[in-house]
This record gives structure tokens, C-alpha cells and sequence, in this order.
């Protein structure tokens, strides 16, 4: 998320921890229970979309950014617009050694 920074030092952490629960919530619902996501650093997310291909991958990430974008932080009535970012990896179980 970006500038997710900006929520923290603006308004203190409390309000970020509340724009992080409600990135949970909507990550939560946009993916399956088998599916991971979690906080990787200060604005990273990950999301495993276990089994899925590039294409449903990718509209996932895409309706999770643009409802993310819908949603305006406005702390102190200036409103901070937060952006979300991602990229796609695909793996499998055959793309890792064994040694």
C-alpha cells in the first residue's frame, strides 16, 4: 500500500492499524480460506492464491487495488488516497530443488 507511511505519521498508529484491518477484511473477501495472506513489511503485503492461474490471479489483484483506491483515508478532512501495488509470481511444487 502507498503511501500507507503517511496514515502512520499523520495521524497517528491507531488509525493505521485500522486501514490494515480493513485491508485484512477485504483481502479476507476476496480470497478463499485456503488461500495465505499477511503483512510481509511496512507497506507489503503477500497473498498466496494457491492452485490459481496468472489470469485469476491477476483479477483478484486488480478488484482488490481498485476497491483499495475507492477508499479514502480522511483523518483530518484532506483525505489521504491509498494505492495498492502488486506484482504476479507463479509457482509450483516443481519449481523448487530438493537437495
Amino acid at each position: 500500500m502507498d503511501p500507507f507511511k503517511k496514515v502512520n505519521d499523520r495521524y497517528g498508529h491507531l488509525a493505521g492499524d485500522g486501514v490494515l484491518m480493513w485491508l485484512g477484511r477485504l483481502l479476507g473477501a476476496r480470497c478463499r480460506r485456503e488461500d495465505v495472506r499477511g503483512r510481509w513489511g511496512g507497506e507489503e503485503s503477500v497473498v498466496g492464491l494457491l492452485g490459481e492461474d496468472a489470469g485469476s490471479a491477476s483479477e483478484v489483484l486488480g478488484c482488490t487495488a481498485a476497491e483499495l483506491a475507492a477508499m479514502a483515508f480522511d483523518g483530518d478532512k484532506r483525505g489521504v488516497s491509498l494505492r495498492l501495488y502488486g506484482s504476479l509470481k507463479m509457482s509450483s511444487p516443481r519449481d523448487v530443488s530438493t537437495t
